[in-house]
């Protein structure tokens, strides 16, 4: 759901863990001191998932990227989980056809799982057996109405049920992990001196840096970064970038997530939520809905799904499911009196705003710019789509297409909504100029009278007569 709905941000998805966790030591204190063995490895389990969720939020909170030890991390943990949720409900089921059934029904779940990438008909069983399985665990705990059934014994799960450590030895083992923590959050959030000495051209100014040269661009702003502790390949590496105007000799200290990319009057994106100057001062405060996030485990779900529906035969007969490139990354394409981009969703850290010849790439403008009639585009991590702000930082309009295309001759913003995939018409104040609960298709157009002719149904009358400038002349 949250994949096609976008409804669950970082913070959210944040919240559940705490949530689940609280949940899970009720019933584990519930449960602990009854004196029964059977209770013991139910409450051994329980404190298991406690432990793997309670990993699995420190890895999310601290992560930068989820590839290398942080998807490793995630997912190791995740089918830890997978396994103790399983065998969780195994236990508490009552008779033997009953275990047969579940085991039956999660391995089932998992070769499908495993056939997605070969046919991504197949995602809809997998659906259909999560449905079942979560009415079958449902089925499981009121059958069980505090009653224990007889355990089977797991061996491994037993021995861990038995491990019996004393009040000093637990000093010691939450003291070691409290030191590591220490040690790995010093690593993942101070700033390592650059190794390198960068000299501005007039060698007025000495600036250290974790790379060799400057990242340059056309207006004489020279960028530099210095990095935390952590290798790159961790996932729990990150960069801070600064920059040094060569014109001003100002000089930023690294403070940005990404280099700040300046357009022609001016600004850069600061990658955390304003538009900056060369002298590094905020001039656009942005609405926090642009930097609305995923979390990482959200990325790793999202980016299955996507090859899960990468089928584009398939999307041709289910017009309604027609989102598919909404999480992935695609290239710019041209039109013929105008362009469009199905822009790559870049994260919050990689420049979620867009800048139309720096990152869209388009040769159509001569020069980098943020705005175009005060109106910029930006990609929301958490709705994978796009949204338009304006250039007071408002967001006029809120992630709910994935494709912008832009005319080279009137001031309107054709896009693709997100969802049925159909085409609408924008104007430069964010209005909406036709029905979204239609698909809309250029009939006619004249430049001599500046106006254009739409229509949802070239067969039929109920045309719509929009204006260059973005007004509707006539329905």
């Amino acid at each position: 759901m949250n994949y096609y709905m976008g409804f669950l941000g970082f913070g959210a998805d944040i919240l559940l863990y705490p949530f689940k966790i609280g949940v899970c030591y009720y019933v584990y204190l519930q449960i602990k001191h009854k004196g029964n063995e059977n209770h013991a490895i139910i409450s051994s389990v329980i404190k298991y998932i406690m432990i793997a969720d309670a990993l699995e939020l420190f890895v999310s909170v601290t992560a930068v990227e989820t590839k290398g030890l942080v998807f490793a991390i995630l997912l190791l943990l995740f089918c830890l989980k997978a396994y103790l949720d399983y065998y969780l409900f195994l236990i508490l089921c009552k008779s033997e056809p009953a275990k047969k059934m579940w085991t039956i029904l999660n391995s089932s779940i998992v070769i499908f799982v495993a056939l997605v990438s070969i046919t991504n008909r197949i995602m809809y069983v997998v659906y259909i057996l999560l449905l079942i399985r979560f009415l079958m665990a449902n089925s499981i705990v009121k059958r069980t109405e505090g009653s224990i059934p007889f355990i089977k014994k797991n061996a491994v799960i037993v021995k861990l049920s038995n491990v019996s450590v004393s009040h000093k030895s637990r000093y010691y083992i939450w003291g070691a992990v409290g030191i590591l923590a220490v040690c790995f959050l010093c690593l993942r959030y101070s700033k390592a001196t650059g190794k390198y000495e960068l000299v501005s051209d007039d060698g007025s100014i000495v600036v250290h840096s974790a790379m060799d040269y400057f990242v340059e661009d056309n207006y004489g702003i020279d960028r530099f970064c210095i990095t935390n502790r952590m290798p790159d390949w961790t996932g729990f590496s990150r960069y801070w970038w600064g920059f040094i105007d060569e014109q001003s000799g100002n000089v930023t200290q690294a403070q940005y997530s990404n280099a700040p990319c300046f357009d022609e009057s001016g600004i850069a994106w600061d990658y955390d939520g304003h538009f900056i100057d060369t002298k590094g001062n905020v001039v656009i405060d942005v609405s926090s809905l642009v930097m609305n996030r995923r979390a990482p485990r959200t990325t790793i779900i999202n980016d299955f799904l996507d090859v899960a529906w990468e089928s584009e035969d398939f999307l041709r007969v289910f017009k309604w499911i027609s989102i598919r490139t909404f999480h992935k990354d695609v290239n710019p394409s041209y039109g013929h009196d105008h362009f469009y981009v199905e822009w790559q969703g870049q994260s919050v850290y990689e420049g979620n705003v867009m800048n139309l010849e720096n990152v869209w790439g388009l040769g159509h403008y001569d020069k980098d710019i943020y705005f175009i009639n005060n109106v910029a585009a930006f990609y929301s991590e958490k709705d994978g789509a796009y949204g338009l702000i304006n250039d007071k930082g408002e967001v006029i309009i809120k992630p709910s297409i994935y494709r912008i295309d832009i005319s080279k001759k009137a001031e309107l913003i054709y896009v693709t909504l997100k969802g049925k995939g159909y085409l609408n018409i924008v104007n430069y104040d964010g209005v909406f100029l036709l029905d979204r609960t239609k698909d809309w298709y250029l009939k006619e157009y004249d430049d001599d009278t500046r106006t254009a002719w739409y229509t949802h149904d070239f067969s039929a009358d109920g045309d719509v007569v929009i204006s260059y400038d973005g007004q509707v002349i006539e329905e």
